[in-house]
């Protein structure tokens, strides 16, 4: 009787000890976020998932410019991945992105149990994955994701590695699948990329300013940009601490002649730079921060 007492305690301290099962989270959903990130601040925002299509799409709630660097404006972004390609959406101007549409819940079958954790009222399981590019933290109710944490570790070529952190938690949550308007992707995304109508005089010479490491002066896939658009972006980087991470030391000033003829504006970052954009041949233009429709491609942009 005491023996079967005691293989009966070491039961059930076995079973108190041991983890509880993986969630089994929902392959189709639409959810408010409330996400922090590189902004410094918590943004609203929605997100539209569908692990059977193979799509999701992340909407940002509009971010004041004027709070964040100084500038007057909003800036609006989405991010949107399909079975073929990944899109970056920016003040109505659609980027192709490196990468597809990628199961988010994927790596919780590799993850291990770390106990639970209190977020807000919830008590929250916890499983995290650990690898030499990103750490992945999912704390979860039952089956309900409550709060989702990426850290991401790396960075462009020639810039400071870094280490940044997305915080997502899930508000709201409707299970199901989201409706397709929600989540296809525009159709300006796969057309071809509009083109301005040529000035004038279609070719002009103009005065180009960059802010670059000393020891990099080919502006080969390099943003350049006017007086005033460098400073704008010279200044927003300083208040927003950046400027060691881009080893910006020196501002240098090009005459350029170009055709008027403009394209979609492409991001270009790292030495050699890597852009991201879908325009090939003609120079590309927007506004400072592409604050305005179709990011200022076309419009008179001498007061941003």
């Amino acid at each position: 009787r005491q023996t079967a007492d005691m293989a009966a305690l070491a039961l059930l301290a076995a079973s108190a000890l041991a983890d509880p099962a993986r969630p089994n989270l929902p392959e189709q959903f639409s959810a408010s976020l409330k996400t922090k990130s590189f902004f410094g601040k918590f943004q609203n925002g929605t997100l539209y998932y569908d692990a059977v299509a193979k799509k999701m799409r992340n909407d940002n709630a509009p971010v004041s410019l004027e709070d964040w660097i100084g500038v007057p404006g909003l800036y609006v972004q989405s991010n949107i991945f399909t079975p073929t390609g990944s899109y970056w959406i920016t003040n109505d101007v659609c980027r192709q992105q490196d990468g597809k549409f990628n199961d988010m819940w994927g790596w919780v079958k590799y993850s291990k149990y770390y106990g639970t954790t209190q977020i807000g009222d919830v008590e929250c399981d916890t499983w995290k994955l650990f690898t030499s590019k990103a750490n992945l933290t999912l704390y979860n109710n039952g089956d309900s994701p409550i709060l989702y944490v990426t850290e991401v570790f790396g960075g462009l070529p020639g810039m400071t590695p870094q280490h940044y952190a997305i915080e997502q938690f899930f508000v709201n949550l409707t299970i199901g699948k989201p409706a397709d308007k929600d989540i296809e992707l525009p159709a300006d995304c796969t057309e071809k990329p509009l083109t301005c109508e040529p000035e004038t005089q279609r070719i002009v010479t103009m005065d180009h300013y960059i802010a670059h490491p000393p020891q990099h002066f080919n502006i080969t896939n390099q943003d350049t940009a006017d007086i005033l658009g460098d400073t704008v972006f010279t200044c927003s980087d300083v208040k927003r601490n950046n400027t060691k991470n881009d080893h910006y030391g020196v501002i240098s000033h090009y005459r350029i002649s170009l055709d008027t003829t403009y394209g979609q504006y492409a991001l270009c970052n790292g030495y050699p730079g890597v852009c991201m954009g879908r325009e090939y041949f003609y120079v590309g233009r927007e506004a400072s921060m592409g604050v305005k429709e179709n990011g200022g491609q076309c419009a008179n942009n001498t007061e941003i």
